[in-house]
């Protein structure tokens, strides 16, 4: 039984193919009677193997999980199968990396001249983030990424014909209560500040404001004007729902000024899509506080600036 077996890992090369058979052979564990008696999800003693078919374009809709690197192969994106929650014990052990994680991964799984595909040895994963249940949706750091290794770099840079919802998961402005930090993606996150950005613009003028773009000079987004009325505009987007979202210090100093009305417009729910390199942004939902004064039990302080004291250590010299 697998599960009671430790899984050789010292015997395998970064980007080097194997088949199924030849990952239980080489890893000394008991091999599957054939190719498909192995899942996508392989538990052993010491390890859990994941391996992975990026292109699934001829599967059935319910078995296209979302899995692709990004970030040139730094970071990969995976889905548990959909029958799977957080609290499945192999899921649990893969997202609190009670266990290490490695990928095995091809790009089809279509025959040449009727052999297998076999998958390439990617190396370590290390769990950074996750969200959702049936399927649980993983961001996973590639621990072994390589720059230089060649047949690996078709993976990392593959990408589907289709453009493809991205999860919650994969928005750089979201910061989980679990304290994993912020994802990044510029790209991504100027999609989300933009369609952000219009909506709360086309609401407003909407309602008879004249709005100037003010967010690359002030630590508000829009100036607005109606008549003789002026207020200030602080606009957010996110793909989560409505929950916390990033505040700098200037921003929440300005909402509490009384030099000026300050509206907080919150656009949440936001969908991405993303073609190639290419990230479209629609939908979502609105919310807005209307002369927004910034608690201090709803601020939650993420990061600290420390102003290193010099009194109390040393200084060497430089390092040649």
């Amino acid at each position: 039984m697998r599960e009671n077996e430790d899984f050789a890992l010292e015997n395998f090369v970064l980007g080097k193919a194997y088949s199924k058979i030849e990952v239980a052979k080489r890893g000394g564990v008991t091999p599957p009677a054939n190719n498909r008696e192995w899942t996508g999800i392989i538990p052993c003693h010491n390890a859990i193997l994941l391996f992975v078919t990026l292109d699934k374009s001829g599967r059935e809709s319910h078995l296209k999980y979302s899995d692709s690197f990004d970030d040139g192969g730094r970071i990969f994106y995976w889905d548990s199968q959909n029958r799977q929650d957080q609290e499945n014990k192999v899921i649990h052990a893969i997202t609190h990396r009670e266990l290490p994680v490695f990928l095995l991964c091809r790009i089809t799984d279509k025959k040449v001249k009727g052999k297998t595909t076999p998958f390439f040895y990617v190396g370590e994963l290390l769990c950074q983030d996750f969200s959702g249940n049936r399927p649980v949706h993983c961001q996973f750091m590639n621990k072994d990424f390589s720059s230089t290794e060649e047949k690996l770099r078709g993976l990392y840079e593959w990408q589907s014909d289709k453009a493809r919802i991205l999860t919650e998961i994969e928005d750089p402005n979201r910061h989980t209560a679990k304290g994993q930090g912020f994802l990044s993606d510029a790209k991504k996150k100027k999609a989300i500040e933009d369609r952000a950005m219009r909506v709360a613009e086309e609401f407003y003028e909407a309602k008879g404001w004249i709005l100037t773009d003010s967010s690359s000079t002030h630590p508000y987004d829009f100036l607005a004007q109606r008549e003789n009325d002026v207020i200030r505009i602080e606009v957010k987007g996110t793909m989560s729902g409505l929950g916390s979202v990033i505040l700098t210090v200037n921003e929440v100093n300005n909402a509490r000024s009384d030099e000026c009305q300050t509206d907080l417009f919150v656009v949440h729910d936001i969908q991405i899509e993303k073609h190639k390199d290419k990230y479209e942004s629609s939908g979502g939902r609105i919310f807005w506080i209307e002369n927004w004064k910034p608690d201090e039990r709803d601020l939650q302080p993420t990061q600290f600036c420390y102003n290193v004291p010099k009194s109390d250590g040393r200084a060497e010299g430089p390092i040649s």
